[in-house]
Formats: structure tokens, C-alpha cells, sequence
């Protein structure tokens, strides 16, 4: 998949062909700009061990599917993941330049860190996926829940489009949130010029939410198209 979702405040590095992360990884991250800059400060370890608990929460397992390995994300995970989207294909939607490998470590410790106090009520969810055969790492899936709902965003290697992975990723990632008592439905929002991306989500039970959306959508930027999902029983 050329892509992936931006997460708008987990944005540690912003995540290009895809759609767009509402909390993790991006412009919007906390504080302001993308959680991959050396200049947002970093957590204290205390602050760090409570908000990992915060941010994987139900989810700190592994899981296996019929092509795919999902692993909760850790620092560890760097090195594989920057070898993988640290290229400019990846940049193509999202502008500006990959950041280095030790700015995306920073960035991971950041996000893991939870969502800053005055989300305190959200709750990120993040993934690494490998795949079944090799254990090759090939993208990463998020997610933030808040107020009911779920914004999904994801980010796959250049050499894994079309392949079907994202879209096994999307779907796994998808029964594990809609299986929560608080999460309803789900959202995402990706840049018009981003066709890939959108033809993923439509595959994947999307439409084009032309005027209803939530009142507040964390990955929504102005001039974004705002996809709404699948949503539970």
C-alpha cells in the first residue's frame, strides 16, 4: 500500500501515502509539530511507564492472521521500522524530508509516552506488522479512540504495496477496535492527492463523508477528505 492514515496527534513521523494519524505520528503532534523534532521535550520515565500503560492498555499482545504478525509498538522496533519507511515514496503526501533514525526513536518514546493531559481521555493504539513467513518487518498500524470513535491510520514500505498487507492490517485492526464497548465506529482522513489511500479505505467499507463528521476529528487538517468506516453491530 503507497501510503498510509495520519493520525493527528501520534504523528511521530507523518505518515505519507496512506491516511493520516490522528495522534500518533504528525503536525499535530504533541506539542505542536512532528513528534519526530528534537524540540518537543521528552517524557520523564515515570511519565513514560504510565502512559505506555495508558497507550497499549487492552492491547499489549501479539497477535497472529493468516499473512500477518501484529506486535505492539517499542523502541526497539526503530531500526526495522526506519530501514522500511525512512524514504521519500513514503513522504510523497506529507511533505519535507524523512526524519533521521534518532529522530524517530524519539519520536516512538514520545508516543508511548501517552496522549498529553489534556487528552487524557484518549487512548493509542499502536502496531508494528511482520510478516508469517520471514518476520520482515512491513508497516505499522495505529489507532486513537476518543469520545466514542476510532481514527485509523496506517503506514506500509514501498516494496510491500500491493500485496495485500495493508489492507489484511486494516481489517484485523478494525474488529480489534469495533470488539470495544467504547469505541462505535471509525474514521480517517487522508490529502485528495492521495488516490491510493482512498481506494484502500473504500475497500476496506469506507465513504467519502462529504459534510457529517465528528465534531472533533484529531487527524483532520483544512482541504482534507474525511472517509467514514465500518462501524459496530
Amino acid at each position: 500500500m503507497g501510503g498510509s492514515i495520519r493520525n493527528s496527534e501520534q504523528r511521530w513521523l507523518r505518515p505519507n501515502p496512506s491516511l493520516k494519524s490522528p495522534t500518533h505520528y504528525g503536525s499535530h503532534a504533541w506539542p505542536p509539530g512532528r513528534l519526530g523534532s528534537s524540540s518537543a521535550a521528552r517524557p520523564s520515565a515515570s511519565a513514560f511507564a504510565a502512559g505506555l500503560a495508558r497507550t497499549l492498555g487492552r492491547t499489549t499482545y501479539t497477535t497472529v492472521v493468516r499473512h500477518l504478525i501484529f506486535e505492539p509498538l517499542s523502541v526497539e522496533h526503530a531500526r526495522e521500522l526506519g530501514a522500511v519507511l525512512l524514504n521519500e515514496q513514503v513522504y510523497e503526501h506529507i511533505g519535507g524530508t524523512p526524519p533521521s533514525l534518532d529522530d524517530l526513536r524519539d519520536g516512538i518514546k514520545r508516543v508511548l509516552a501517552g496522549p498529553p493531559p489534556h487528552r487524557a481521555g484518549d487512548e493509542w493504539i499502536n502496531y508494528v506488522v511482520r510478516l508469517t513467513g520471514s518476520n520482515a518487518l512491513v508497516g505499522r498500524l495505529e489507532a486513537t479512540v476518543h469520545d466514542g470513535i476510532a481514527e485509523v491510520a496506517f503506514l506500509f514500505g514501498p516494496e510491500h504495496w500491493g500485496k495485500g498487507y495493508a489492507t489484511e492490517g486494516l481489517r484485523w485492526l478494525h474488529r480489534l477496535l469495533l470488539s470495544r464497548p467504547d469505541c462505535h465506529a471509525l474514521w480517517a482522513t487522508t490529502v485528495p492527492a492521495n488516490h491510493r489511500c482512498q481506494s484502500l479505505l473504500v475497500r476496506c467499507g469506507y465513504r467519502l463523508a462529504a459534510s457529517e463528521r465528528p465534531s472533533r476529528l484529531v487527524s483532520y487538517d483544512d482541504g482534507d477528505l474525511v472517509f467514514r468506516g465500518p462501524s459496530a453491530a
